[in-house]
């Protein structure tokens, strides 16, 4: 798999940040195969992501009979648009957070 320069420094510095966590650990240290864990070692819950950075939630679609949409403005991204730049800034956050 090819990785970015920038992918490959961040996953270098977590893994940096993970051996120390096991040294600090010491027996409490969980030997497992997964790249992300816990500060002891055991492997992330599925939905710690999901809990950690949520989604935004889908607006609420107009009622029978309520106004159309308006037209996009120039320049919108558009819904997809406006979340991948959502998403976008929540990767740059969680690259910041690793280090």
């Amino acid at each position: 798999m090819a990785l970015d320069r920038t992918t490959v420094r961040l996953l270098r510095a977590y893994l940096h940040r993970q051996r120390a966590e096991h040294e600090a650990a010491g027996q409490t240290w969980h030997e497992s195969d997964y790249m992300f864990t816990t500060d002891n070692g055991r492997p992330l819950h599925p939905d710690w992501v999901t809990r950690r950075f949520p989604l935004p939630r889908r607006p609420i679609r107009a009622a029978a009979g309520a106004a159309a949409r308006p037209a996009p403005r120039r320049g919108d991204p558009g819904p997809r648009g406006r979340f991948k730049n959502t998403l976008r800034e929540r990767i740059e956050r969680t690259q910041r957070m690793l280090g």
